[in-house]
């Protein structure tokens, strides 16, 4: 290059271990820089595809050249210059470089395809008790912690709770990866997670199915039978015991009269004397959207306000004769089946006593149907 008569600037502008599929490089960005403040006259650079293997980056890359009088040389390719063409074969070169990585990139994900069809692991997050080998990339059982699998397994199955299996793991230890000696605290979301994955029964994930994989298992189907017909028979006790909610249907339409965001759902039982257990629902300011807290205060009863908005509906329908038409016609089942396709929000003024309700422009066409 010296032969050449060009000075050398002292740095190099080179993006090491990143992707040459963009232009949003950190290196890139400072020779960019450097180009459009014309404090360079010349690029070199190694081969065309280390500017970028997309061909809109490359030809971007170029027209930042022209529009500053950058000069650029590609060192496998000297002989090609600034002049018609040498864009044309840049052109060219470009458009190889992409369709090079296309199929790569299709070549891999077929490769990835065939191996997890076999039952083959490709990549993703080791499951707990499991590491990957390094070579394969196939899990392989890790001890001790392949041994906490089959006792959370066999815990869950005598009808441990999920937090009460959190708790003892804690106490004995078993929060401590051996590996990287960092300390991870099992909670009753973790273990219920980890009785969920059919990874322990030598299973892989293919798509949104699981399939027969080539690694140990760490329990057998049995154990894992057991634990998840256990968790399902509590889950369905405690839904047996608990009513279910009426559908709320305001839910998102109705707007906090002290901050403006929708206010949500809020519910909770009580059990009478005599056993049975009610329900009660209703409308509050729950929402930190904005980074703002929720506003206290702010809660209505959820049965009231629905009969208030349905009620309000029927004032307006009083000066639409249209509406008033198809409305009045209505049960108040079916009214309520269609106030959230006919309403567009609800606002309580400040007094939270007056119910302002704004149908959708199509809300006839809606009634209509």
């Amino acid at each position: 290059m010296r032969t050449q008569g060009w000075e050398v600037v002292d740095e190099k502008f080179d993006d090491f271990a990143e992707s040459s599929e963009t232009l949003n490089r950190p290196a890139m960005q400072r020779l960019l820089d450097e180009v459009v403040h014309q404090r360079i006259d010349r690029v070199i650079v190694t081969r065309l595809d280390r500017i970028s293997r997309r061909l809109q980056d490359t030809c971007e890359f170029m027209e930042y050249l022209r529009s500053s009088n950058v000069a650029i040389t590609i060192a496998s390719q000297p002989e090609i210059g600034g002049d018609a063409q040498g864009r044309l074969l840049i052109n060219l070169m470009a458009s190889f470089a992409e369709f090079e990585q296309d199929m790569t990139r299709s070549r891999m994900e077929e490769a990835r395809a065939a191996l997890k069809h076999h039952g083959r692991r490709v990549a993703g997050r080791v499951a707990y008790g499991y590491w990957a080998d390094p070579i394969t990339k196939q899990l392989v059982p890790s001890a001790p912690e392949c041994e906490h699998i089959k006792a959370f397994y066999e815990w869950a199955a005598d009808g441990v709770l999920p937090s009460d299996i959190a708790a003892r793991a804690n106490e004995r230890g078993w929060h401590k990866q051996q590996e990287t000696a960092s300390v991870t605290l099992w909670t009753a979301r973790r273990i219920i997670e980890l009785l969920n994955n059919r990874h322990y029964i030598g299973d892989i994930r293919y798509g949104d199915e699981w399939i027969p994989g080539q690694h140990q298992p760490l329990i057998d189907l049995e154990l894992y039978s057991q634990a998840r017909l256990r968790i399902a028979s509590r889950r369905n006790e405690r839904k047996s015991k608990v009513s279910v909610p009426q559908n709320r249907f305001l839910k998102g339409l109705i707007l906090c009269p002290d901050c403006g965001r929708r206010l949500s759902v809020s519910s909770k039982s009580r059990q009478r004397k005599s056993g049975a257990t009610i329900l009660f629902s209703d409308y509050c300011c729950r929402s930190t959207a904005g980074g703002r807290p929720p506003c206290l205060g702010v809660r209505f009863t959820a049965t009231l306000l629905e009969d208030d908005v349905v009620e309000a509906i029927k004032l307006l329908s009083e000066s639409n004769a249209e509406l008033a038409k198809h409305w009045n016609k209505l049960d108040l089942r079916k009214q309520r089946l269609l106030v959230p396709r006919i309403v567009e929000s609800i606002a309580i003024e400040a007094d939270k006593e007056v119910v302002i309700v704004k149908l959708k422009s199509d809300a006839l066409d809606c009634l209509d149907t």
